[in-house]
């Protein structure tokens, strides 16, 4: 008797998704509960006094925002540019070491981020990189230049050189080459690497605590040590609202991610007709 796999996927997939849903949709509700105890199924009074003071009485809210998004677009081309040259040579190329190459790349997520900035504050304190954006920037590359590098090795280890290769013989340049065959095949690494740049360098507090000394406020510097920690409804808004960040940037990117897969089929089927 065959197993039809579908019937056993569909249900287990809705079963993941209300189980991923289930916190969210309580922490939507605690966010408007003045008060929720045990064992009332509902709180018994809603308002939106912590939604209005987090998006509205709070300046310090937008400000973050904004640098927030200009931290993490900076990290992402910082990461490209030392990214590139680095996941090049781990993906496609064998050499002696190579290993131990991949392992000092991926000692950022493997020591204790406390150690490693501790270290840095140190450093950017003789260089005078302290609260200052460019610090906190720098700082925010160290933890998310081992994820880019992995990302992009194994976009170049999926392309090898036969493609670069067909093209030089049949008279392409090296820009060409880089335009044309280099970019849109290693374009999903770009974006799943970006992605994990822009969501872990939106979400640093120790680094952007120590290193901008204050000065310089992303979304999260802001958001953990909220004024009225000890009300449920505010910490919960709190959270909400930095988990709609994450959510709306994954969201984006795997929209785009999906709409390039789309486009290469669609440009694959015209080529065979």
């Amino acid at each position: 008797m065959r197993i039809n796999s579908r019937k056993i996927a569909v249900p287990i997939l809705y079963l993941l998704l209300i189980v991923w849903m289930l916190p969210i949709i309580t922490m939507i509700v605690t966010s408007f509960a003045t008060r929720w105890t045990y064992p009332d199924v509902m709180p018994k009074s809603l308002n939106i006094d912590a939604w209005n003071y987090v998006l509205f009485q709070n300046m310090d809210t937008y400000k973050s925002l904004w640098t927030t998004a200009l931290a993490g677009i900076a990290t992402v081309i910082i990461n490209i540019v030392i990214g590139l040259p680095a996941a090049d040579a781990l993906g496609r190329y064998k050499f002696k070491g190579k290993p131990f190459f991949e392992m000092l790349i991926s000692l950022p997520i493997v020591l204790p981020p406390l150690a490693i900035i501790l270290g840095l504050h140190k450093t950017f304190l003789r260089l005078g990189l302290t609260e200052s954006l460019i610090g906190v920037i720098l700082a925010n590359v160290i933890p998310t230049l081992p994820y880019m590098v992995r990302a992009l090795s194994i976009g170049y280890e999926s392309m090898g050189f036969k493609l670069e290769e067909q093209a030089q013989l049949l008279g392409a340049n090296k820009a060409q080459r880089i335009m044309y065959i280099t970019i849109p095949s290693l374009m999903p690494s770009l974006i799943a690497g970006s992605s994990l740049c822009m969501l872990i360098a939106a979400s640093q507090y120790v680094s952007v605590l120590l290193i901008g000394g204050g000065l310089v406020k992303n979304r999260t510097y802001c958001h953990v040590p909220f004024p009225k920690w000890w009300q449920s409804s505010n910490r919960v808004c709190i959270w909400l609202y930095v988990l709609s960040h994450g959510t709306c940037t994954s969201c984006l990117n795997g929209c785009y991610t999906e709409n390039y897969i789309w486009r290469e089929k669609v440009k694959t089927s015209r080529e065979i007709i």
